[in-house]
């Protein structure tokens, strides 16, 4: 590879990590909302169905957003491999290693995303425990 294509993997690893950042950044802000929702409504602490039915569709939403995150992480990884097969004594060769570098593998991506799904649906239904005992008694 030449100084032009290390460049433009170098650009395109940019664009990429932008993306992911966004999806997480989503992800992130829909879980808080999905959360911050259980907490404030007593909608969601009557109801054992209502609760099911919010659970079911923020996991409809994880799937949807593991597939726009996996394929992401797909092309990261394949920009990445580029960027090790440069020439050490090419310009920007090294800054081009250290971006790609910072990739997750795909079994660390799955444990990390699972981890932080399962997180999540567990504390919906720690909340809704905890909010239907206080509606219960107060």
């Amino acid at each position: 590879m030449d100084t032009e294509q290390i460049i433009a993997v170098i650009n395109m690893l940019q664009k990429q990590f932008d993306i992911v950042d966004n999806t997480w950044t989503y992800f992130a802000l829909v879980s808080m909302g999905v959360l911050g929702f259980v907490v404030n409504s007593p909608q969601v602490v009557n109801s054992v169905l209502r609760l099911a039915i919010f659970q079911v569709g923020y996991i409809a939403f994880c799937a949807g957003n593991w597939l726009k995150l996996s394929g992401s992480y797909s092309t990261l990884r394949v920009l990445s491999k580029q960027t090790f097969e440069c020439d050490p004594g090419i310009m920007f060769c090294a800054v081009a290693k250290s971006f790609a570098s910072g990739v997750f593998s795909a079994e660390r991506l799955v444990t990390f995303y699972s981890s932080m799904v399962l997180i999540v649906v567990v504390g919906i239904y720690i909340t809704y425990k905890k909010n239907k005992k206080e509606f219960l008694d107060g």
